[in-house]
Order: structure tokens, then sequence, then C-alpha cells
């Protein structure tokens, strides 16, 4: 049988291959590879995966800095506000208010204690 030049019989046949690995670093076999492209490639590539740990671990302290940070602030304002109420319900208090402000101490504070509560749980 004769073979014929009719497009239909050609075929294409193509591999792929992938590699995958875990980590900042590809194996050593890549590297080496990587230094045979051009002497340097493969310290080049060491470089930049210890810039970007020492970049992940600055933004992690300045993660952990601003969340202390904003904790102590936020304590310290809520601090003021309960002080600011206080002195707001004795003061309606010593004007005869005493049941209004009673109960608006009541509210506040706890108000302020589920918060409280609220947060410890959610911290769990």
């Amino acid at each position: 049988m004769a073979k014929t030049n009719n497009p239909l019989n050609r075929q294409l046949i193509s591999f792929q291959t992938a590699r995958l690995y875990k980590g900042p670093l590809p194996p050593p076999e890549t590297l080496a590879q990587y230094e045979q492209i051009q002497h340097g490639f493969a310290s080049r590539i060491i470089a930049i995966a210890e810039q970007e740990s020492s970049h992940r671990r600055s933004v992690g302290k300045k993660m952990v800095w601003m969340d202390f940070t904003l904790s102590i602030v936020g304590m310290f304002f809520g601090f003021i506000a309960i002080g600011g109420v206080l002195f707001l319900c004795y003061y309606a208090f010593s004007l005869g208010f005493g049941t209004q402000a009673a109960g608006i101490a009541s509210v506040v504070l706890t108000g302020v204690g589920s918060v409280f509560l609220w947060r410890r749980n959610k911290s769990k």
C-alpha cells in the first residue's frame, strides 16, 4: 500500500513534562541546570529566596506590633469612654436623676462586659 501526502493521514505526537516542588528553592538538580545556563544563576535564585524570607519575617513582625498597638490604644480609649460615662452617671445621680443614672450605667457596663466576653471566646 502506497503512502499518500493526504493531510488526514498525519499525526502529531507531543509530550509534556511538569515538575513540582515545594518550598522557596528548586531541587539541587534544577539549580545545577540553571548554573549550566549561565554562571551565577543559582546564587541569584538563592539570594532572591533569602530576600523574600527576610521580607516575610519583617512583615510578620510589623503585623504583630500593629495588633499589639491597636489593642492597647483600643483599651485606652475604652477606659476613657467608660470613665466619661460613669462620671456623667455620677453627675446625673448628684442632680437627683438616680434611676436614670443607674439605668445608663448598667446598660453601658453590660455592653462593655459582653464585648470583653465575646472577644475572649472569639480568641479561643
